[in-house]
């Protein structure tokens, strides 16, 4: 094996060797930095367990080209991370993959996914991690191979325990298995499931959202921040309201549809369709093909800063959507009507008005409390007997499920077509939802008047939504 001398920049006080020496136990390609096979006799010898950091790592840093740093780049006008916390990511991830493939194969690979991606993180954030299976690159479909025992997220957890992370949590009845654990050393939490590709693709599909309009990183994290102690936050997640932010700007003409038109990908590439077990049933077949721009695209609407895009979200959701009578599928280009009407034979009303909330904010939150726990109870003893994705595979775009129409609001997958992502929120969760909105809006608009963009803001009549095939 060669050995080669560590640079004294990327040595650093964190990084703890005994010598200065390491060692390369296999043939590096420059091009893409995977590992090349070996000859039989030297694959048998296992890389040294004692680095914290593998020799891989010297193209994974800043600077590099590996693909774990790739996957943490930033764009110049992206909210900054300090530059030794994405260094401290790339190389968890790495010495994560280096874990994985002593124990199951250098064939398998580590990749980070979420808003730690895309630019929406904050320092505190979570890194999600996903195993890329090479003898199943298209999930669980018909006639895969036969899943191997890197699947047993038990065993998993020894694996990353014994490698030097501390383990929180092994989560193996869930309907995607993960393992929740910590470097000791950088205090990164991590939660890393195997070969649900899912939220990497899509993950890479928000990161091209947000190359085409660098202002959507702040706007999601703005939003994140501000539901994270709400009520209703349980129900309406971070990937959820950034597919609400993404479909508002659509409608707007502020953001193309990448998932429009010819893909330049061929429907049998490996990375074209992914096979995904959302459920105990067989597994749901996804497009999950896109490009990274719309062929003739223009944009009508042009946001100058955060809060005038803030404004723009609030208002929308707060006093415009039609709740009854419409979807938001960023994969159609935005704002859609709703094939099946939302059922309105149920208790559904607006939120208050800011004078009726005055008045009436002890009661209503009485009855929030009331009817949510009603709501959740209702809700596990239905799950108990009945698969939320019970649908036909062969579901077309236009096509929505009849569950739907028990759902005030939608917000479709856009790979999965089958998910509804607020299929869990409640109508007096909604109502909360409108409410809080209106009141983030009104702020807004008491700040922006005196600027001029809020005059144009101001007058911008809502979108228009599009027919559905």
């Amino acid at each position: 094996m060669r050995q080669f001398p560590w640079p004294a920049q990327i040595l650093g006080k964190r990084n703890h060797f005994s010598s200065p020496i390491i060692y390369e136990p296999c043939r590096r390609s420059l091009s893409d930095n995977h590992a090349q096979p070996r000859p039989h006799a030297a694959r048998d010898q296992s890389r040294p367990r004692g680095n914290k950091n593998p020799s891989y790592l010297l193209t994974g840093l800043p600077g590099g080209s590996g693909p774990a740093i790739r996957e943490f780049e930033r764009l110049p006008e992206w909210p900054r991370m300090p530059p030794r916390l994405v260094q401290d990511r790339a190389a968890t991830v790495l010495q994560v993959q280096d874990a994985v493939q002593q124990e199951y194969g250098y064939g398998y690979k580590v990749r980070p996914f979420g808003s730690t991606c895309y630019g929406a993180d904050t320092v505190e954030s979570d890194i999600d991690l996903v195993i890329l299976d090479p003898n199943n690159p298209k999930g669980f479909a018909p006639g895969a191979a036969k899943k191997g025992r890197i699947y047993n997220v038990n065993h998993l957890g020894k694996v990353l325990r014994r490698a030097g992370f501390h383990v929180d949590k092994v989560i193996s009845k869930a309907s995607v298995p993960i393992v929740k654990f910590r470097h000791r050393e950088y205090n990164i939490s991590c939660d890393i499931n195997v070969n649900e590709q899912l939220g990497w693709r899509n993950t890479q599909l928000l990161k091209a959202y947000c190359t085409t309009m660098p202002l959507l990183p702040y706007v999601i994290r703005a939003v994140k921040d501000w539901a994270a102690r709400r009520k209703w936050a349980p129900f309406i997640n971070s990937y959820t309201m950034s597919l609400m932010a993404i479909g508002l700007f659509q409608a707007h003409g502020a953001l193309p549809n990448l998932q429009k038109g010819p893909s330049t990908l061929s429907p049998n590439a490996p990375s074209s369709v992914f096979y995904s077990r959302v459920s105990k049933g067989p597994a749901l077949l996804c497009d999950t093909r896109f490009n990274h721009k719309e062929e003739g695209w223009l944009p009508r609407l042009f946001l100058g800063s955060q809060e005038d895009a803030l404004y723009l979200w609030y208002r929308y959701w707060g006093y415009e959507h039609s709740y009854l009578d419409c979807a938001m599928d960023i994969r159609l280009g935005g704002l859609v009507r709703r094939h099946r009407q939302y059922f309105k034979d149920t208790k559904y009303k607006p939120p208050p008005t800011p004078e009726e909330r005055e008045e009436n904010t002890v009661d209503m939150l009485r009855e929030l409390d009331e009817e949510e726990v009603a709501a959740a109870a209702e809700e596990a003893t239905e799950a108990q007997g009945v698969n939320e994705f019970d649908e036909p595979l062969t579901i077309t775009e236009g096509d929505e499920p009849t569950a739907w129409m028990q759902h005030p609001l939608i917000v479709r997958d856009p790979f999965l077509l089958m998910k509804n992502c607020t299929a869990r929120l409640s109508i007096p969760g909604l109502q909360q939802f409108q409410a809080d909105c209106r009141v983030e809006a009104d702020g807004l608009a008491e700040r922006l008047k005196v600027g001029s963009s809020f005059e144009v803001l101001s007058k911008l009549p809502p979108p228009t939504p599009l027919s559905t095939p």
